[in-house]
């Protein structure tokens, strides 16, 4: 494939259900320029790999379908070889049970892009389909960031509407070395990275949808798998405090994960955990907030089964 444009990045395993409406929505966009679709699929145990290679065979000039593996490799193995083989100037990123709905959503980011050349990355909005309860409704965790101060508070990005420069992803590994990590997550540093060589784009504009699975990298059902997530977030923002050599309160930062891994627990209704990550909170105001949240929860759960009596 030459004159490439654009390369959408792809990661795929077990998604047989959803694969086929993700790539259909990436074939569906209407472009003035070349793009390709970089597919790595990680040694699924359904047919996600035959679905894979049919619409590559039927589409050779879009579809660049990496290798079979002989094993499965795991999501940051696996997305560390597939972002490799994307060949052109930008890159965008749709998971393989995500999918786009706008037809014009890479001409309106390329063109931008052209046009801004001090910006290094552009989003937008996305909505959220429960797979679950099959109803639609809006992400409010993703919004307007104009900064890494910004970003790094929170990640208000959505991995599925991001465009950006292959230079920025090219330099981020050069400079960072990821691999050497072992972060959870592949897009969160990036996007910080992008923030700190260049500006940040938001489009204010719905142009694709995350479904929300019962069980994912991001949205778990394993307590012990939600907590690990939540430090390696708060591992990554440490690392790129560091790394922008800029003053930062990391008694601050501990007491922002420790009050995360209490929210969890809560969530979880896991009360003794909750009373470890609460004990490490040292601002006032941060555990009058946990507090609150607890008694929110006590009420709800005194509610649920008076509820729960009454009707048996």
């Amino acid at each position: 494939m030459t004159n490439i444009t654009v390369s959408i990045f792809m990661l795929t395993y077990n998604q047989e259900q959803f694969l086929a409406q993700t790539i259909e929505s990436i074939l569906m966009q209407k472009t003035n320029f070349n793009y390709q679709l970089v597919i790595g699929e990680d040694c699924s145990k359904d047919t996600t790999r035959k679905i894979c290679e049919k619409y590559a065979s039927a589409n050779p000039t879009k579809i660049k379908l990496l290798p079979a593996l002989e094993k499965n490799i795991g999501l940051i193995a696996n997305y560390m070889r597939t972002i490799k083989e994307c060949d052109g100037k930008y890159i965008a990123i749709c998971d393989g049970d995500d999918y786009w709905t706008d037809p014009y959503k890479l001409q309106k980011q390329v063109d931008f892009l052209d046009n801004n050349l001090d910006y290094g990355l552009i989003y937008t909005r996305s909505i959220n389909f429960n797979q679950l309860t099959k109803k639609f409704y809006n992400n409010n965790l993703f919004s307007k960031v104009n900064s890494f101060n910004e970003l790094i508070e929170s990640n208000k990005i959505s991995t599925l509407t991001v465009l950006l420069k292959k230079d920025l992803v090219v330099s981020y590994f050069n400079e960072i070395s990821p691999e050497k990590e072992k972060w959870l997550m592949g897009d969160y540093p990036m996007w910080l990275f992008a923030s700190l060589k260049s500006k940040i784009h938001f489009h204010d504009e719905v142009t694709g949808v995350y479904r929300v699975l019962e069980e994912s990298a991001s949205n778990t059902n394993d307590i012990k798998k939600r907590e690990l997530f939540i430090i390696s977030t708060f591992k990554i923002k440490l690392f790129f405090l560091e790394y922008c050599g800029e003053p930062f309160d990391k008694i601050r930062l501990s007491d922002q994960m420790n009050m995360t891994l209490c929210s969890n627990a809560i969530n979880y209704s896991h009360i003794t955990l909750a009373l470890t990550y609460f004990k490490r909170v040292k601002n006032l105001y941060l555990k009058i907030k946990l507090i609150k949240k607890g008694l929110i929860y006590c009420i709800r759960f005194v509610f649920q089964y008076l509820k729960n009596l009454n009707g048996s």
